[in-house]
């Protein structure tokens, strides 16, 4: 782990307390102006409020009032010649449209006027509109006209895309009956484009960077001083009536809302948090600037009584980071007669006596693991002398004296490489020639049937391996896998897996199931010690780096496998190689 010098905690110190002493001072400062500041914005903010509300309001009641004041115009023109069938259509239209280009001349703020005739036809003095308002316009508002039974009604803010296709309009509506014989004359409808609002909007604006958003109920933007907002959703926060701050688009506001009647909709005024310290940031910035100083200084004196005090000791820390890299030639050379000159010259001693101890251990270790390994190795081989000296003196007194000779040289070629010069370590290759003669002197000693192969990949041939190895494995097919006379089987292979040596042994014997796998891996199953011992001798060599599986079931065979990093095994002690040795293959027996 990375360590911290003095140098950087004194460093740290000095930055912590100008950084607080900083912070304090803006806090304060923000805080007063906080405190001041937003009463008075909150209190103007709900004025303008209730001055938009109004004037909106103020609008409708406009807009109503003039659809009232095209109802008493169009009672005037005759009967004859609104509801005649036989009326002259052309001086009907004419009348009709007159009579709306006077209302838009007498209220000057209405944008459009137009009659939905109930004989079908559309009045509004402009061709285009009108076959705009044929293809697209809601028929249910002339419902809702309906249901007012005869009321001038608030429609609010409506997309009407034959008079406004981009933005909403002021909209209000008007159910006429001729007051003489209660008959419809149509569906009027008046509109104040959407240029007033941006107009009331402007009035109602206290600084830059503020929005003003017109909602329907669910959300919908139905009008914005920002147009590029119209049509979508206002965050919920925005709306929540019991909220003071909303977040919106990523800045933090102080927010107002009223509900308008008139419109349907919910006004509301959002004023950016940030500009309540506009006036404030030379203030503001001047705090920095001071507190940067501060900051500079801090850094330039820590620095200064650093290099004064703490070269000696960095100079030994740089010394200690060598040694734990592994260098333990490295010696602290520092010379002074204070105290750090008294621990460079123990941290010296210190060192030379940790290398003498660790020569010592190594040596220790070393021949530790030689003695276990021996121990190991010594518990297999008077086990198999005395079965194949068994084997041979049966075979004398059974009077197969040729056999009995052949075993003998079998077993002489076989302790000839086992003890192969005093070695602890041999070459793959040549571990695999003693299991081959073990092999033969079997199949000679018990004169059952028994096939065996043995293979060996070029590239793992030279690799080494502690002498004794496969053989146990094989010993252990051997006495406990086939119950029968004839068809057993025992293939050996070695190959390279990815840089590791790879040693499988499998026999087509009865198998085994999970818990004797488990017993045999620990020591625990009797008669099974040869594989306990190659698993604990490779523990000693390779620690946890090694693998033995073994794979079995009941009534399929075992395959047992070895994987390991020859080089493990090769900083152990030089194996002994032979030139022109093959990779052994015995056919049938």
């Amino acid at each position: 782990m990375r360590h911290t010098s003095i140098h950087q905690k004194l460093t740290r110190s000095y930055l912590s307390l100008i950084v607080a002493v900083a912070v304090l001072m803006l806090a304060g400062f923000l805080l007063t102006i906080w405190l001041s500041t937003l009463p008075n914005i909150r209190l103007t903010m709900q004025s303008k409020l209730t001055e938009l509300q109004n004037r909106l309001n103020s609008q409708m009641d406009y807009l109503e009032q003039a659809a009232d004041t095209a109802f008493l115009d169009l009672n005037d023109l005759d009967g004859a010649l609104l509801f005649d069938e036989n009326a002259n259509s052309v001086l009907k239209y004419g009348n009709i449209t007159q009579s709306l280009y006077l209302l838009r001349q007498v209220y000057d703020d209405i944008e459009s006027a137009v009659l939905f005739g109930a004989d079908g036809e559309i009045y509004a003095g402009n061709n285009i509109m009108e076959d705009s308002l044929r293809e697209d316009f809601d028929p249910g508002l002339h419902e809702a006209l309906e249901d007012a039974h005869g009321r001038t009604l608030s429609l609010g803010l409506r997309l009407v895309p034959a008079i406004d296709p981009e933005r909403p309009v002021l909209l209000a509506g008007k159910l006429l009956r001729y007051i003489d014989n209660s008959r419809a004359i149509g569906y009027l409808y008046v509109a104040a484009d959407h240029e007033l609002l941006d107009a009331l909007y402007a009035e109602s604006i206290i600084t830059e960077g503020q929005q003003i958003f017109l909602c329907a109920d669910d959300g919908t933007v139905l009008s914005s001083t920002e147009e590029s907002a119209e049509g979508s959703v206002l965050e919920a926060a925005c709306l929540d009536g019991e909220r003071v701050f909303a977040r919106h688009e990523g800045r933090l506001y102080l927010r107002r809302q009223a509900y308008s009647e008139s419109l349907n909709a919910t006004i509301v005024l959002m004023f950016p948090v940030l500009e309540l310290y506009r006036d404030s940031i030379a203030s503001i910035l001047l705090i920095l600037l001071s507190a940067a100083a501060g900051l500079g200084l801090a850094i330039f004196e820590s620095g200064s009584i650093a290099r004064r005090l703490l070269n000696p000791l960095n100079e030994l820390a740089k010394n200690a980071d060598e040694i734990r890299d592994g260098n333990m030639d490295m010696r602290c050379e520092l010379q002074s007669d204070d105290e750090i000159g008294a621990l460079a010259s123990s941290f010296n001693s210190m060192l030379d006596r940790i290398e003498t101890l660790m020569g010592q251990i190594e040596r220790e270790q070393q021949e530790k693991l030689r003695t276990e390994l021996a121990v190991q190795q010594n518990r297999i081989q008077p086990h198999f002398l005395y079965n194949a000296l068994n084997s041979i003196s049966t075979l004398c007194e059974m009077g197969q004296l040729e056999e009995a000779s052949g075993m003998s040289m079998l077993v002489a070629q076989y302790y000839r490489r086992v003890l192969s010069d005093g070695k602890d370590v041999v070459t793959l290759e040549q571990e695999l020639r003693c299991v081959e003669l073990y092999l033969q002197i079997v199949k000679l000693g018990r004169g059952e049937s028994l096939e065996y192969s043995i293979s060996c990949e070029d590239a793992v041939k030279r690799a080494p391996i502690p002498k004794m190895t496969v053989q146990p494995l094989v010993e252990n097919s051997v006495k406990h896998a086939f119950r029968l006379s004839r068809g057993n089987r025992i293939e050996v292979r070695a190959r390279s897996e990815g840089g590791r040596a790879a040693i499988s042994v499998l026999d087509n014997g009865e198998g085994m199931d999970r818990e004797t796998r488990e017993r045999l891996l620990h020591g625990q199953s009797e008669g099974h010690f040869g594989i306990y011992s190659v698993n604990e001798r490779f523990k000693l060599l390779c620690g946890e780096s090694f693998r033995l599986d073994v794979r079995s079931a009941p009534g399929e065979g075992t395959e047992i496998t070895l994987r390991y990093d020859p080089r493990q095994i090769a900083g152990y002690g030089a194996a002994t190689t032979t030139g022109g040795e093959k990779s052994a293959e015995s056919p049938a027996g």
